[in-house]
């Protein structure tokens, strides 16, 4: 069979049915023998396969436009004497993409609907589909990043349910992919951790490696019914960012869509008297972009804005015509437990007297707090979270220590 450049790729091939392992969980990985690079399903561990350069796809060229050596190797791939006289001719062949060797161009990337299966994207593409259509590996050219991958959810074989951009040496400079991010995504784009960033909301994560090798976004259509739209969102974050540009959206989409929040005095006008049964509704209403999953009561998560908080979860009870119960406020992006809980509780001491003070680990440092309401309500803070529960004696949130809880924390909020 030939390879999409014209040449005969060689005839050794790497039998489809090898086993690998991710090496950095174990998982076993779904490889065909075709795919230079596959990624892991479950980490997203990108690993490099032992097929050399043979592929149904053109292979990604690792070393485009970094010097003679970048000449060799691709002489090597294609079969060309790297005469004098053929050099010329190799690297139009690098800059024009005769043939498809270099991969496909990264605008037709960006307007690649993904709300297409895998036979449809292929063929947008100019590839071959994936013969079990949930993979699509796409080697790229006009861009910094090598190639992109697209990935189906078996449920889901509609719409492109993960994507991401792999550089195999990382970026020479991946300052403009960073700050176009940070732009576009604020603070739920977390700080740091083992040299990735995250971004995480409703079963959906981006994550960024701070080199710049790998880009992507895996969404969640079990537990978000809203998947499609927020993973064709964060498609045109990575493709901006991909340029050094961070994404013009509205306030209201970045509020809701990119979970930058909503203010506290937002959350404290919810009416407290919504029962169970439209509470999806009147919070998808009031907060477009929250996350609502039935468990043993119906929680609901809002994303806040507030520099302490991060996200608000309500908890209704599960039956019919179940109340309001409890409110849980956790710390910011990026941060499991409150840098500052001294802070807040001083906050709630002054709005809300006096809170008795526990302390629950004396060599760690550890300690919390708690404040009764007349009603019987009560607060309660730890290190991981901030808590209003409703009354023992009603089961059902007041509005009283709802609102005054809440609006203490807005005035409250530093800087």
């Amino acid at each position: 069979m030939a390879s999409p450049d014209g040449l005969d790729p060689p005839m050794a091939r790497i039998s489809s049915r090898q086993r690998l392992e991710c090496p950095s969980c174990g998982a076993p990985l779904r490889w065909k023998g075709e795919a230079p690079v596959v990624a892991c399903r479950y980490c997203d561990t990108h690993v490099h396969t032992p097929t050399g350069q043979v592929t149904h796809e053109p292979a990604v060229v690792r070393s485009q436009g970094k010097g003679g050596g970048g000449c060799l190797v691709l002489g090597i791939i294609l079969g060309v004497n790297l005469l004098v006289g053929a050099i010329a001719l190799v690297v139009n062949l690098v800059t024009s993409g005769v043939g498809g060797v270099t991969g496909v161009p990264f605008a037709d990337l960006a307007a690649l609907d993904l709300a297409s299966d895998n036979a449809s994207a292929a063929a947008a593409l100019g590839l071959s589909p994936d013969a079990e259509g949930d993979d699509l590996h796409v080697p790229l050219r006009g861009t910094v990043f090598d190639y992109a991958y697209l990935r189906w959810e078996d449920d889901h074989p509609e719409h492109v349910a993960s994507f991401g951009l792999y550089a195999s040496d990382g970026l020479d400079d991946p300052a403009p992919v960073l700050a176009a991010l940070d732009a576009s995504l604020g603070r739920r784009l977390e700080p740091p951790q083992d040299e990735t960033r995250y971004w995480r909301w409703a079963g959906s994560h981006l994550n960024l490696q701070l080199d710049g090798s790998h880009l992507g976004v895996h969404a969640d259509p079990e537990s978000d019914p809203h998947w499609a739209y927020r993973t064709r969102l964060l498609w045109s974050v990575v493709l901006a960012a991909a340029q050094g540009q961070a994404l013009e959206t509205q306030a209201s989409t970045r509020k809701a869509w990119l979970a930058h929040g909503y203010t506290i005095s937002e959350l404290a006008a919810l009416d407290v008297r919504t029962d169970v049964d439209s509470a999806v509704a009147t919070t998808q209403a009031r907060f477009p972009g929250s996350h609502a999953e039935p468990f043993i009561s119906l929680d609901v998560d809002i994303p806040l804005a507030h520099a302490w908080f991060g996200a608000a979860e309500l908890s209704w009870a599960n039956e019919a015509g179940g109340a309001l119960e409890g409110l849980a406020l956790s710390p910011a992006p990026g941060h499991q437990t409150f840098p500052d809980q001294q802070a807040i509780r001083a906050c709630l001491d002054r709005a809300i007297g006096a809170g008795e003070h526990r302390v629950d680990d004396h060599l760690a440092g550890t300690w919390s707090a708690s404040w009764e309401f007349r009603d019987g309500s009560w607060a309660h803070i730890s290190r991981y979270s901030l808590n209003l529960h409703a009354s023992r004696r009603t089961e059902r949130m007041a509005a009283g220590p709802w609102r005054q809880l809440l609006n203490a924390l807005e005035a409250c909020e530093p800087g």
